[in-house]
């Protein structure tokens, strides 16, 4: 349950917002003396006696304090999505039995980290904004988040294992070619003769998809490959 205090009018927008302590009707150690409590509950029929509970003690704190009840579900908008896009969510979650935004929101993130900031949304003439799109899905256990989330990544990791297997070849290669650097680096050092030979640059790998986002995991990315996705 979350206890927030907002502000329920325009009159109130001053109001702070700060999170309130689990308090109970005999203990009502409100922090917001004089504000706006909004409380809202889960569906549990238990937490919303609870919620009805610390709207009632808040009272004698706050100028105003009240329920507000659970938001009805809507279904995902798959119609505002562009195709093919909105055609491969509604056949993604309709195969798999799932609500359709369990593939949607996934879908949208990986989108984003395609586009990267190679292209970026001009909002005012001094206000840029890259592709970042921050979403995460929330379900029962059983509602078939984990097949959602892997149709939503899964060309991604398809390419993944492409360039891993590229980059395998190209290590093998470089191998090679350090041997024979090394080599001809002797010869020049023993008879100097023009320019030394120029050491080979190590491959690296190029990946779309990654699972830890730290900046330890993410220093050996070179900058203009971290156009990545996260999970």
């Amino acid at each position: 349950m979350s206890h927030d205090v907002q502000p329920t009018s325009p009159a109130a927008t001053a109001t702070p917002i700060v999170p309130l302590p689990q308090a109970d009707e005999h203990n009502p150690t409100w922090s917001a003396q004089g504000g706006q409590v909004v409380v809202l509950p889960t569906g549990d029929k238990a937490d919303q006696k609870h919620g009805g509970q610390t709207a009632s003690s808040a009272k004698d704190a706050a100028s105003s304090a009240r329920v507000v009840g659970t938001p009805a579900w809507q279904p995902f908008p798959v119609g505002a999505l562009p195709e093919p896009v909105g055609r491969y969510v509604q056949e993604a979650a309709d195969s798999i039995g799932c609500d359709r935004a369990f593939v949607a929101l996934p879908l949208l993130s990986v989108l984003a980290g395609a586009v990267g900031t190679s292209t970026r949304i001009q909002l005012k003439p001094d206000w840029q904004e890259p592709a970042v799109v921050w979403t995460g899905i929330v379900g029962d256990s059983g509602t078939h988040k984990s097949p959602a989330l892997n149709k939503a990544t899964s060309f991604l990791g398809e390419q993944d294992a492409h360039e891993i297997r590229a980059f395998q070849d190209a290590i093998a290669a470089h191998e090679i070619e350090q041997k024979q650097y090394e080599a001809n680096l002797k010869t020049w050092q023993r008879k100097p003769n023009g320019f030394p030979p120029i050491e080979p640059q190590a491959p690296v790998c190029r990946r779309y998809v990654v699972s830890d986002v730290t900046v330890e995991a993410l220093v050996p990315f070179p900058v203009h490959e971290l156009r990545v996705s996260t999970h």
